[in-house]
């Protein structure tokens, strides 16, 4: 994409989030054949129980919510956490039926699908590849779950996470979003995001 249009497509974007509108790509991760990370030799992933991560809250930088945590636990998601020997330095939420998302809305797909939500990397630690580790955990973990893929959503704005999940093996499979007005949020979906299952619901 060029400049220009780089430049127009955020002047467009930030003009949408004004005006209440959020779109995002929905994203597809086979659970084969996806590259393999390549990260340091000390940073080891594994699943995170509620306790544990409950210990980690204190610290800002990992952006980690009490109360997120425990309905999190409660719908029966689970965590994997990625570690510098004993320190959290990274985590990915995988979820496994509807999970609430903003403004009321709920996240809805196939039930063959494991729905992968806030892949998050302490800031001193960005730009090694552990996302790639935590989305080759995420895989192994839908797998034993029997689901046959990874499927998430990134806003269209955060390029970043994206040029991560395209390094995993990800694609874009449709587009989603809502408009909040007055209180209300209506959701959108492409032909591609209703092909795959995937819709923001208002009930769960």
């Amino acid at each position: 994409m060029s400049t220009f249009r780089q430049l127009i497509t955020r002047i467009a974007l930030a003009a949408a989030r004004r005006a209440g509108i959020r779109v995002a790509r929905v994203v597809v991760r086979p659970l084969e054949g996806s590259p393999q990370p390549a990260a340091p030799d000390a940073i080891r992933c594994r699943l995170v129980k509620e306790a544990e991560l409950r210990l980690w809250s204190f610290d800002p930088a990992l952006q980690l919510n009490e109360a997120q945590l425990r309905s999190a636990f409660e719908r029966g998601d689970v965590c994997v956490g990625a570690f510098d020997r004993w320190r959290l330095v990274g985590y990915e939420w995988l979820g496994f039926r509807a999970t609430p998302h903003a403004a009321g809305l709920w996240v809805q797909f196939r039930p063959s699908d494991c729905y992968m939500y806030k892949t998050f990397v302490h800031p001193a630690y960005r730009g090694l590849g552990i996302a790639g580790l935590l989305n080759a955990a995420g895989n192994e973990i839908a797998a034993r779950h029997q689901r046959e893929r990874v499927i998430c959503f990134i806003d269209l704005k955060n390029t970043a996470s994206w040029q991560a999940a395209k390094r995993s093996g990800s694609f874009t499979a449709g587009y989603v979003g809502y408009i909040a007005c007055f209180g209300r949020a209506i959701a959108f979906r492409t032909a591609g995001a209703s092909r795959q299952g995937f819709r923001f619901s208002a009930l769960s």
